[in-house]
């Protein structure tokens, strides 16, 4: 009997400590955004950049400005909670760059690989959402398994049929693609990429759109800008991001992030 609860004992604690340790890092798991070590390597995903300021505030002393794609070393978290910048949900980040020393703010960079996006080699010429599962085919680990399914109608030349393709990685990332018989749709499924970055990095396509493709139809006539709609859950937290032009969903469940994209369609 003694044996029996010092084990029940034991195992309650064992679950109070898992309790406690899923609360503290909720705020940052939830997010997606990983608590950064000191001498990580960050990647900024700011469209314009990112001010490395002298202080824990957007309102401080400009020290420099980090470009996209620009890396900094994180140096470890500012001691206040977190904040909203932007849309974004995030704490103040001591980093390096460059020689100097500074603070930024933490929804603006990422541990994730970014692609070049290079519009010159766009098949599609703008329109070339394939870059997304470009971005995450460069941060998955090691391939699992991968599968070709087909489904045909009562009919064997109707237009009733769909075909998809998938692949699982071992950090259970999947990548799929639905064929239809007049579209194709892009399905991604990461535990790798937070809604912070997923912003970021529409933001920066939309803005390279507009740069390179000023007659793109997405920006022409009345709406100069495309449509992006963000959803949050009634803690604050980004729960969808959706771009109506570019056929792009993105959706936070409590562990992964979906990404739903149509990449053609007739």
């Amino acid at each position: 009997m003694g044996r029996n609860t010092d084990f029940c004992i034991k195992s309650l604690i064992m679950k109070i400590i898992h309790l406690i340790a899923s609360l503290l890092f909720l705020p940052c798991t939830l997010q997606g955004q990983f608590y950064y070590e000191i001498g990580d390597t960050l990647n900024v995903v700011a469209k314009s950049g990112l001010h490395l300021r002298d202080s824990c505030s957007s309102t401080s002393l400009k020290l420099g400005i980090v470009p996209f794609g620009g890396k900094v070393i994180a140096q470890g978290f500012y001691e206040g909670g977190y904040d909203e910048f932007g849309n974004r949900t995030g704490r103040w980040l001591k980093v390096k760059y460059k020689g100097l020393t500074g603070y930024v703010f933490s929804g603006f960079v990422t541990t994730l690989k970014i692609p070049v996006l290079d519009f010159a080699e766009l098949e599609d010429g703008c329109y070339q959402l394939g870059w997304f599962e470009k971005l995450i085919r460069n941060n998955v680990d090691s391939l699992v398994y991968k599968g070709d399914n087909t489904y045909k109608g009562f009919d064997q030349d109707s237009k009733d049929w769909s075909r998809s393709l998938w692949e699982i990685y071992s950090d259970e990332t999947i990548i799929s693609h639905l064929f239809w018989y007049e579209s194709e749709e892009l399905i991604i499924e990461s535990s790798q990429i937070g809604m912070n970055d997923i912003l970021n990095i529409v933001e920066y396509y939309i803005s390279k759109v507009k740069e390179k493709c000023a007659d793109y139809p997405m920006l022409n006539e009345e709406e100069k800008e495309p449509d992006l709609n963000i959803l949050r859950d009634e803690y604050g937290r980004i729960k969808s991001i959706e771009c109506r032009h570019l056929k792009f969903l993105a959706e936070k469940s409590r562990y992964k992030t979906s990404i739903r994209v149509i990449l053609w369609e007739s």
